[in-house]
C-alpha cells in the first residue's frame, strides 16, 4: 500500500489487536458478575468519585480556554447542568448539554 493513508490503516489494525481481545475477555468473565455484591459496589464508588474529581477540577483549577471564562460562570453551568439533569429525570444528556450551552452563554457574555 502506498500514499499517505497506510499509517492510518496500521494504527487502525493495532488499535483493534490491542483492544478488542480484552474486550471480549471482560464479555466473557463478567456473564456471572453480580452487580450487586460488595466488589462492584466499591467499584462504582471509586469510578464515581474519579469522575467528581475529574468535574471539580475543571470547574475550579481549569486549563486552556476554559481558564479564560470566570468562576462564577463555570460554577453557574455547573450548578445548572446538574439542575436540568434532575428536572429532567436523570437523562445525562440533557444535562450536559444545558450545562455546555449555559457555559457558552456566560462566556459569549462576559467576553
Amino acid at each position: 500500500m502506498t500514499g499517505a493513508l497506510w499509517p492510518y490503516l496500521v494504527v487502525l489494525v493495532a488499535g483493534v489487536l490491542m483492544t478488542e481481545p480484552w474486550r471480549w475477555a471482560g464479555l466473557a468473565l463478567s456473564r456471572n458478575l453480580d452487580v450487586e455484591s460488595e466488589w462492584f459496589k466499591v467499584a462504582r464508588a471509586v469510578s464515581t468519585a474519579i469522575v467528581a474529581a475529574l468535574v471539580a477540577r475543571l470547574v475550579m483549577l481549569p486549563t486552556g480556554a476554559l481558564a479564560d471564562i470566570d468562576l462564577w460562570v463555570r460554577c453557574g453551568a455547573f450548578l445548572g447542568g446538574i439542575a436540568v439533569y434532575l428536572i429532567s429525570g436523570g437523562r445525562l444528556l440533557a444535562g450536559v448539554a444545558a450545562s455546555a450551552a449555559l457555559l457558552l452563554a456566560g462566556a459569549s457574555l462576559t467576553g
